[in-house]
């Protein structure tokens, strides 16, 4: 994921790609470094759209020195060879606008995705060894700084300290795996890469506990799958969580413990039920027809603009 001299070959293939196949009306990269290759190998007369998935600016943790070269990577890129950014989250786009993306160039479609099953919760609990009145955490992502699993881990075993029933289930790996393991004890367990929609049926409530987003698919697959979720205040939230309604939004800096707490909140009287009733209610608005239809007037729009 890192930049790279291999970023060149990434480069020269994409053109090549687009020479052999195209024309294409469209180019549309996602994330930041495809965003940027994609925009600059794009033909001239091909709309070249981006889709960053959370500016890397977007990052609380990155410093002065980074925002600035990151800024102004994304001011450049913007200003040279961009038609049009899609933010996924609201919060997403006024960053955008904040580091200098005009706002004619700025759009907002949310993510959706089709509804999904979420799997044979009894057969799915007793596969990974979940007592039948245990309340599984459900954790996916990347473990990288930027979902900050440490934190979960940490947060998993405060509440499991006054709540024993409590259960982290952490779907993902990354490169602070050895770091999270290291944090973990038996009441966290390990189920490494696989397809995450097939085990929400497990979870209890979704937690996430990210430094930065623009609208993670988590989110909208655990109000798919009925779940009450608790987040730091990032990107995607605001549309997601309806904080004493189907979850609860904390500070981006929360500590582990006070997210425990929030945690134990959530377990108490009928309060995961009506929160995961909340959650089915509101996955009507994250779907994948939604997302297309709005993608396609975003084209359309930046089409509209060009030059006959």
């Amino acid at each position: 994921r890192g930049i790279g001299p291999w970023d060149a070959v990434s480069a020269w293939r994409l053109r090549r790609y687009i020479a052999e196949h195209g024309p294409f009306a469209v180019v549309h990269g996602h994330s930041s470094k495809a965003g940027a290759i994609a925009r600059m190998v794009a033909p001239r007369q091909a709309l070249r759209i981006y889709t960053p998935h959370a500016f890397r600016t977007m990052d609380p943790t990155l410093g002065a020195p980074g925002r600035l070269f990151y800024g102004t990577i994304e001011a450049l890129l913007d200003r040279l060879w961009t038609d049009g950014v899609i933010a996924v989250s609201s919060e997403e786009h006024d960053h955008g606008l904040d580091i200098g993306i005009p706002p004619s160039r700025m759009f907002t479609v949310l993510n959706g995705i089709r509804p999904f099953d979420g799997g044979d919760r009894a057969a799915l609990r007793q596969s990974i060894g979940l007592a039948p009145d245990a309340i599984a955490v459900g954790f996916v992502g990347r473990f990288t700084a930027q979902k900050n699993p440490v934190r979960f881990v940490e947060a998993i075993r405060a509440a499991a300290d006054v709540d024993p029933r409590i259960r982290g289930v952490m779907i993902g790996t990354g490169e602070l795996q050895a770091e999270v393991e290291r944090a973990g004890d038996e009441r966290i367990l390990f189920l490494g890469n696989r397809d995450a929609k097939g085990w929400f049926a497990a979870f209890d409530m979704l937690a996430m506990t990210s430094n930065y987003e623009g609208l993670p698919y988590v989110l909208i697959e655990a109000l798919h799958a009925g779940l009450p979720i608790v987040s730091t205040d990032v990107g995607g939230t605001v549309a997601t969580i309806r904080p004493g309604v189907n979850g609860e939004r904390l500070p981006v800096d929360v500590t582990a413990r006070d997210f425990a707490t929030a945690l134990l909140g959530v377990v108490e009287g009928d309060r995961m039920a009506r929160y995961a009733a909340a959650s089915r209610d509101m996955a009507g608005a994250f779907t994948v027809e939604h997302m297309v239809d709005q993608t396609l007037d975003v084209y359309r729009t930046c089409l509209e603009r060009r030059p006959a």
